[in-house]
């Protein structure tokens, strides 16, 4: 609400739970990263300096998809992603419960990938090459 109304007075604002997400990922996360993030469809996170970032999980079209029923559909939904270029992951503070509720995909990722990248404003975890 307060980005739309500051849009509409012509003003310029910049949400700092957004502003940190995108400190963390520039943190964490190389230039040619291509970034996936648990968004919710808030296209606001996907602007990370430069870095592309696409929304997790995505759907055809781009978009935010949907949830996955499990972990197993989780890690599908990811290694699809991976297969297109994805590099990393990142959970917004927002999302952190997706790493209990999807524990076969945390498992996964503190597996194969490796957390490159933490603070109060999410997790980054690195994925391995395609």
């Amino acid at each position: 609400m307060t980005r739309y109304v500051a849009g509409k007075k012509g003003i310029v604002f910049e949400d700092p739970f957004v502003a940190s997400v995108r400190s963390l990922v520039a943190e964490a996360v190389p230039e040619d990263g291509v970034v996936l993030v648990v968004s919710y469809g808030d296209d606001a996170l996907l602007a990370l300096d430069g870095r592309t970032a696409w929304h997790f999980p995505r759907d055809d079209e781009g978009g935010y998809g949907y949830n996955p029923a499990d972990g197993a559909e989780a890690i599908r939904q990811l290694e699809a992603q991976r297969s297109q270029g994805a590099t990393h992951i990142v959970f917004p503070q927002t999302a952190l419960w997706w790493l209990e509720e999807y524990a076969g995909l945390r498992d996964y990722l503190e597996a194969d990938s490796g957390e490159v990248g933490r603070s109060e404003a999410g997790i980054v975890y690195s994925l391995p090459v395609a």
